[in-house]
């Protein structure tokens, strides 16, 4: 996986693409040590959690952590251009 900052974007929303490097950077490794865990990371409902699925018939996983606050969102990720030539995300 690479993480690679949309400078554009960053700037328009009044973020240092060099801070957004940094917590992509933090993310990335996130993912990475879950991944050779076999932990998904699951986001929705205003949370986060670490789920282990050690039984294929859950569609879930077994819940290993919960975190609730922060802006953790579950979406599809869905993004597309707007007229200014921006990535906006779903909903937007």
């Amino acid at each position: 996986m690479s993480e690679a900052i949309n400078e554009a974007e960053a700037e328009k929303a009044g973020l240092d693409p060099k801070a957004v490097q940094k917590v992509a950077g933090i993310a990335a490794r996130l993912v990475r040590e879950c991944e050779k865990l076999g932990i998904e990371i699951f986001g929705g409902s205003g949370g986060l959690s670490l789920r282990y699925n050690d039984e294929p018939s859950l569609d879930l996983g077994n819940l290993i952590l919960w975190y609730k606050g922060g802006n953790v969102s579950g979406g599809c990720g869905a993004v597309h251009r707007d007229e200014e030539g921006l990535e906006r995300g779903e909903g937007a």
